[in-house]
């Protein structure tokens, strides 16, 4: 079985609060997706509230 290519280039790391794992896993499942889109999701959202927009290497605007 070959596995896509995704469009994501850059990788994010960063330190959270105790419990904030299982709690993205929890909200992830119910929203019936993975835990890396979730993240995407509610972080390009909370981006586009604030007037922030995301400037992608390639000159597109890469929001969805």
């Amino acid at each position: 079985m070959r596995t896509q290519a995704t469009p994501f280039n850059e990788l994010v790391q960063f330190k959270a609060p105790d419990g904030f794992l299982t709690a993205v896993t929890a909200a992830a499942r119910r929203d019936h997706t993975s835990i890396s889109e979730f993240l995407r999701r509610t972080i390009l959202a909370r981006l586009a509230e604030i007037g922030v927009p995301l400037q992608c290497s390639e000159g597109g605007t890469g929001a969805a």
